[in-house]
């Protein structure tokens, strides 16, 4: 069964604005980029303060008619009005206005630095270590460096840098375990390695705290925008009840041209796309079934 369509004409509208069914405006498939939703929220905020009241077309006899008039947004949902688009236009400006990065703790350039710098003499001390000689040691050392070059490569960020760097201080460990040369090895290299691995762990803990508490407190420029979502869609909901039909081009002004356009591409974009080709069975026998005889 067919959902019934919401009524066209306030005056057959039900009185109860809360229970209008929403139109269905916004997809989720087609999120609006920030800088458009405020170029949105201030035209959506003009034609509030233009069409929130009745208006009525006047023909060119002079006469009113109302062909072209509406009972205003506000006889749809008293909600909207003057406050209404005074409180959009002030959220597009603060949205504006804010930050769009929130802080976080900065990367520690000197600690990376540092444990760059540490990793590349221990490794390059390790290689030369393990180049003297043929006994298991050796052996055993050459695998080792293989094995963490092939887990560490390039290391960027805190974690793998924290990963490289306690793998290195281990392999020191295991080596210096085994009875191996530490005359190339700088002094105290798995201690430093440790003393790095234990400053970047505390950078990221703060980040993940920092994080969580975002998560569980949104910042202020998050809160405003989800306000101006939410007056879009109040308005468009109104506008579709009350222009779709009688001022289309009036109720299109209303809605989200970005999302039009992505909707419209992702058209596009499926029909241009490659038809799978069927499977030729030329040369191939088929068995036909026996026809029926006639009687």
């Amino acid at each position: 069964m067919q959902p019934l369509r919401p009524a066209i004409h306030a005056k057959s509208a039900p009185s109860n604005a809360q229970n209008l069914p929403l139109a269905p405006m916004q997809r989720v498939g087609h999120p609006v980029p920030v800088r458009v939703l405020v170029i949105e929220g201030r035209d959506v905020a003009g034609i509030i303060e233009k069409h929130y009241l009745p208006r009525a077309a006047i023909s060119p006899c002079g006469t009113k008619k109302g062909s072209h008039s509406h009972e205003g947004l506000a006889k749809i949902d008293p909600r909207i009005g003057p406050g209404l688009a005074g409180e959009l236009v002030q959220l597009c400006v603060d949205v504006e206005a804010a930050p769009v990065r929130r802080t976080r703790t900065a990367t520690p350039k000197a600690t990376l630095l540092e444990a760059k710098t540490l990793m590349r003499r221990v490794l390059r001390s390790l290689k030369h270590a393990a180049a003297l000689g043929s006994d298991p040691r050796y052996l055993a050392l050459r695998a080792d460096l293989a094995a963490h070059h092939v887990e560490h490569p390039r290391p960027r960020s805190l974690d793998t840098w924290h990963d490289a760097l306690m793998a290195m201080a281990a392999l020191v460990d295991d080596h210096e375990a085994r009875g191996g040369p530490r005359a190339a090895i700088p002094a105290d290299s798995a201690k430093c390695a440790r003393s790095l691995c234990y400053a970047l762990d505390a950078v990221r803990k703060r980040r993940e705290a920092e994080s969580a508490a975002h998560q569980a407190a949104p910042s202020q420029r998050t809160v405003q925008i989800a306000r101006i979502e939410q007056i879009l869609g109040i308005v468009r909901s109104a506008a579709f009840v009350l222009f779709a039909d009688e001022l289309p081009e009036l109720y299109r002004t209303v809605t989200s041209q970005y999302q039009r356009d992505a909707r419209r591409n992702a058209r596009h974009r499926a029909k241009s796309e490659p038809v799978p080709r069927a499977v030729s069975l030329a040369g191939s026998f088929v068995k036909r079934r026996p026809r029926r005889k006639a009687g």
